[in-house]
């Protein structure tokens, strides 16, 4: 049964999810523009304000902003359907009206032509505002109405992004500087200032806690090997704030700690460095703090290998402990701990589980910490191999996993299940068992009925007392 023009036309759309009119003419196996517009009536579709309403897309596609637009790459879907549509419904219902800046900024198109046929049919008016037109409603008092909204907003942000005066700032600064241990978080300062009774923002002390760095530049021109400029920087600065960075190294630790140990998410991140900080960044900028804050941590982990070494050399020796965990179809997690100390030793993203990536990472972790004097290890199967090609490298390697760590009883080293078994089944006892006190295993069996399960001829190797033996077989 052949396919349908209808289910081909919407089968292309949800796959593409926007297509040009040539792709519905291959699609629907016409030339006819008439016959694609009647298939296309058929769903409910948009059609692209830019470029010239090249593109279609189903209706269900588009998540609208509020502005009614929605843009795949750089082609624009709008409520209103067409470009001159899209712009009058802007200078009509936008509460400070629109200038043709902001709407080519918006849409992503020049817009002159269409505005200049809007104001000539008579849909919207514009007024003449700083050297520039304001396109607004057709109605006069909308049209008051809007411009009053744009002077007022621009009122707000002067006085937003005004400096603090002289009187603000010392009084700024002799609270900050008077407080006793640590410098008050703006808000603490702000709370003091105002039961004095002195009014300040706390957008004020942030601009007065900010650091203005002026950096030195050799006048000789000197350059490093590198090839940039030989520069000199404030050694106050240097020591608190990282190269290149504009927030200090106290704000990255915490941002990392709170992505990375509480599980923010960056608007969480960013309402706490506000908060203990009074550092207010934007939502893409709060993730570069989080990356440094991974490499320094990084950078310090390599920095204290011996310290940790010595600390292991303490404890008497330090149990490895491996797990590795999928990460849904990013591959595989695979975390080296210290066993005793709960440290974390080393964390790899390796493709697949399996014995030849996992040897090279507890190779590394072996040869900066020291071998291991056990091994934990999970259930997967490429750790078993793994661990044993480790313990083969080296023989001090070897010695050290097979002895006893100071801290614990002294014991043997526990022989390999596959050997404990074969020996068990054949009557006898490993040699690591040899002396041991064992347990007689017991079974339960109905009242008048015979134990009927075989017994071996041979007693339990290393026993001396057939009594301590107990039955032939356990284990």
């Amino acid at each position: 049964m052949s396919e349908q023009p209808r289910d081909r036309l919407v089968k292309l759309l949800r796959r593409r999810r926007v297509v040009e009119l040539r792709d519905l003419f291959e699609a629907l196996g016409t030339r006819s523009r008439m016959t694609v517009f009647r298939r296309l009536r058929e769903v409910a579709y948009r059609t692209s304000f830019t470029p010239r309403g090249q593109y279609y897309t189903l209706a269900e596609f588009p998540q609208l902003d509020e502005w009614g637009l929605w843009f795949h790459r750089d082609i624009g879907f709008s409520r209103s359907g067409t470009l001159k549509e899209t712009i009058a419904v802007q200078a009509e219902q936008v509460p400070d009206g629109r200038t043709h800046g902001e709407l080519s900024h918006l849409l992503g198109v020049r817009a002159h032509n269409p505005l200049l046929e809007l104001v000539h049919e008579g849909r919207i008016d514009r007024e003449r505002y700083r050297a520039q037109h304001l396109y607004v409603s057709a109605d006069a008092d909308r049209a008051a109405e809007q411009v009053r909204q744009r002077l007022a907003g621009e009122r707000a942000l002067a006085r937003t992004l005004r400096e603090p005066t002289l009187e603000e700032t010392l009084e700024i600064l002799g609270e900050a500087l008077g407080c006793a241990g640590e410098i008050p978080s703006p808000l603490e300062v702000v709370r003091a200032l105002a039961a004095r009774g002195v009014a300040v923002e706390p957008r004020l002390v942030r601009s007065v806690y900010e650091a203005r760095e002026g950096v030195h530049v050799c006048l000789a021109g000197c350059r490093q090997p590198s090839g940039s400029k030989v520069t000199r920087r404030a050694a106050c600065l240097a020591d608190s704030l990282p190269p290149g960075q504009t927030v200090g190294y106290d704000v990255m630790v915490l941002a990392g700690l709170q992505r990375f140990v509480h599980h923010r998410q960056r608007e969480e991140v960013r309402e706490a460095l506000r908060a203990e900080h009074g550092v207010d960044i934007s939502t893409g900028e709060v993730s570069i703090p989080q990356r440094r804050f991974v490499l320094y941590l990084q950078r310090l982990h390599a920095a204290r290998r011996d310290a940790n070494r010595q600390a292991f050399a303490r404890d008497g020796g330090w149990p490895l402990q491996i797990e590795a965990t999928g990460e849904g179809g990013r591959g595989t997690l695979l975390i080296a701990y210290a066993g005793w100390r709960r440290w974390v030793l080393g964390s790899w993203q390796i493709p697949t589980e399996n014995a030849d990536a996992i040897v090279p990472c507890l190779r590394q972790v072996a040869a900066a910490f020291g071998p291991p004097v056990a091994v934990v290890r999970d259930l997967g199967r490429a750790m078993t191999p793994a661990v044993l090609a480790l313990v083969d490298e080296s023989s001090a390697g070897r010695r050290r996993l097979s002895a006893p760590p100071a801290r614990g009883p002294a014991c043997s080293r526990p022989p390999r299940p596959d050997r404990l078994r074969s020996a068990v089944r054949a009557g006898g006892a490993h040699p690591a068992l040899a002396g041991q006190p064992v347990r007689p295993a017991t079974r339960r069996t109905a009242p008048g009925s015979q134990d009927r399960r075989p017994q071996p001829a041979n007693p339990r190797a290393g026993h001396d007392d057939p009594a301590r033996a107990g039955p032939s077989g356990s284990a």
